[in-house]
């Protein structure tokens, strides 16, 4: 998969992996421009295209632009915390949203994400960011609200090293409930201390 990083989030959770994609004191960032972009990523092998962190959906624009280019050769995902509508104009073959709970340090919000993906797209994830029992409580929250099917659902343990990444009490909770516990492998294979 071939990743695109926007730099800006309008998130800050405190337990965030990517700092530097948003952070300007943090920032390790590539700028490209629309042409060095496109060469860049017909340079790889690969034909599935991620937009991720910071926040994609606040580009919109300029990812129409790639996508006019890249439409027939490429599958499209976007990965968004869910905060802001898409545009009518875009598509994506898959959508996976990860809103952003209080035990982030964000504010809670509405996920305006929604009623694009039940008109636009099949292919949709929820990934939840726990650790602890209050965390599940508003995880579990937020599926009710929204009705999420539990086919759909995925629990992260936060990042804070890699023995973090098994969380045996949510590991449990994911079997009871029937969600998929994910790691975060890319981490663990290729962590290298960035935005510590």
């Amino acid at each position: 998969m071939i990743f695109i990083r926007f730099y800006w989030c309008n998130k800050d959770c405190w337990f965030c992996d990517s700092k530097y994609s948003y952070k300007p004191e943090e920032a390790d960032t590539v700028l490209y421009t629309h042409e060095e972009l496109i060469e860049k990523i017909k340079s790889f092998w690969c034909k599935t295209i991620l937009r991720t962190w910071g926040e994609p959906s606040l580009f919109q624009d300029q990812i129409k632009l790639l996508m006019n280019e890249l439409w027939d050769e490429y599958t499209h995902e976007l990965e968004t915390n869910g905060s802001k509508k898409l545009e009518e104009w875009l598509y994506f073959d898959q959508i996976n949203i990860s809103p952003k709970l209080k035990s982030s340090w964000n504010k809670s919000y509405e996920l305006k994400i929604l009623d694009w993906i039940k008109s636009k797209c099949d292919n949709y994830s929820i990934k939840f960011v726990c650790s602890d029992l209050t965390s599940l409580k508003e995880t579990d929250e937020c599926i009710k609200k929204y009705e999420f099917e539990p086919g759909s659902i995925y629990i992260m343990p936060e990042w804070r090293d890699v023995k973090s990444q098994v969380n045996q009490f949510v590991i449990d909770y994911c079997m009871k409930k029937w969600y998929s516990y994910c790691l975060r492998s890319h981490l663990i294979l290729f962590w290298d201390g960035k935005g510590k």
